[in-house]
């Protein structure tokens, strides 16, 4: 069983059919599945539930008859080392790293084979150029024939009056980032410190991150008509955007009221 310490995705799938199709569900009143669905959301979070139903009356906010609600949707927890966990959750969490990590296997290994035809490519250009500048063997048997008073004629003027171009150096191709990623490069770099001093919360940054790594990974991680090259500057630009955008709404409403 996964650690939910160690995957802290900010979505997560529901399924809808089953939870329809669910005798236990169905049986619960409107009131009960409402605190049901709170708490598998909040349980989604890193860590577990607290297993003292007045912590869990505190995080469901305090609703009236919390003691009979809680009759109902007790049975579908489990206490697992002080904490509550839901099975189904962990499985479906368990499924979530699984496909994550197949992503990552398959995007390595494309990759690595985009890197080997690369640096074939540029062995069999290296060889064929190598094969021009060599001379033939007339070539040198007419330079032997020389009289030594001759200066030979320099490399680099045989050549065509300039010194070989330096190889340009490759670019590595671009890898997309995960969500989690993210999340670590907003933590190690301090950006997200910044943008909680400037008055952003956690769950504003999450939108953010959400709405980022969905368009981008949308549209193949195209920036416009090219493929992106730095994820880190375009999610700066992403938040850049965004602060510009909701300073521009009041200005719009207001417009609006006076119209």
């Amino acid at each position: 069983m996964a650690d939910p310490q160690e995957f802290n995705s900010p979505s997560f799938p529901f399924y809808w059919r089953d939870w329809l199709s669910s005798q236990r569900v169905m049986l619960m009143s409107l009131a009960a599945q409402g605190l049901y669905l709170r708490l598998i959301c909040l349980r989604w979070a890193p860590g577990g539930l607290p297993a003292d139903p007045a912590s869990i009356s505190t995080l469901a906010g305090n609703p009236p008859g919390f003691a009979d609600l809680w009759r109902e949707v007790s049975p579908m927890f489990e206490e697992r080392d002080g904490l509550l966990i839901n099975p189904r959750q962990d499985i479906i969490r368990e499924e979530r790293i699984e496909f994550r990590n197949g992503k990552r296997r398959g995007a390595e290994a494309a990759n690595a084979k985009i890197r080997a035809q690369r640096d074939a490519q540029c062995d069999a250009q290296r060889d064929a150029n190598d094969d021009a500048k060599a001379p033939s063997s007339s070539a040198s048997s007419s330079a032997s024939a020389l009289p030594s008073s001759i200066p030979s004629i320099p490399t680099e003027l045989r050549e065509g009056g300039k010194p070989p171009a330096r190889q340009r150096a490759s670019r590595e191709p671009f890898i997309a980032p995960t969500r989690e990623e993210i999340v670590s490069w907003l933590t190690d770099s301090g950006y997200s410190a910044e943008l909680f001093e400037a008055g952003w919360d956690a769950g504003r940054i999450g939108n953010e991150i959400g709405k980022f790594f969905e368009h981008y990974g949308a549209n193949g991680w195209m920036a416009g008509r090219v493929p992106m090259k730095d994820w880190k500057l375009a999610f700066q630009k992403w938040i850049r955007l965004s602060v510009e955008y909701t300073n521009r709404q009041p200005e719009k409403r207001a417009g609006w009221s006076n119209k």
